[in-house]
């Protein structure tokens, strides 16, 4: 984890953590445990990857370049799209149980998967 920390540093750059963690829409504690050394949570990664437009291959291992090019940015937001379009379509036929099952597994790999729920149902 300590290239990790150091990646997140150059992210950083000369920033403060708090308008670090405003540009990334998480607490402060949060990020200054992540600076720390702290294991990241999927959600995090995923959320610098967004907001910040870089290459998950990078930010997980340093391989290739820091930042997405324009193609793979559309790629992947084409592919939360449908993934969206998916889930807002099996939602409403899913009983109780699938609906549980779901929630568990992607709360346990997004944590920001409530708030999605919430504004899109």
């Amino acid at each position: 984890m300590h290239d990790f920390k150091h990646r997140l540093n150059l992210l950083k750059g000369d920033r403060t953590i708090k308008e670090f963690s405003k540009m990334l829409d998480i607490p402060v504690s949060t990020l200054h445990y992540y600076l720390n050394g702290r294991e990241p949570s999927l959600s995090f990664l995923i959320r610098v990857c967004s907001k910040l437009n870089v290459n998950e291959e990078w930010l997980l291992n340093g391989r290739g370049p820091i930042y997405r090019t324009e193609k793979e940015h559309d790629i992947l937001e084409d592919l939360c799209e449908l993934f969206s379009k998916f889930l807002a379509e099996k939602w409403k036929v899913w009983d109780t149980k699938e609906k549980i099952f779901f929630e568990f597994l992607v709360k346990r790999l997004f944590p920001d998967f409530e708030r999605w729920l919430a504004d899109k149902f």
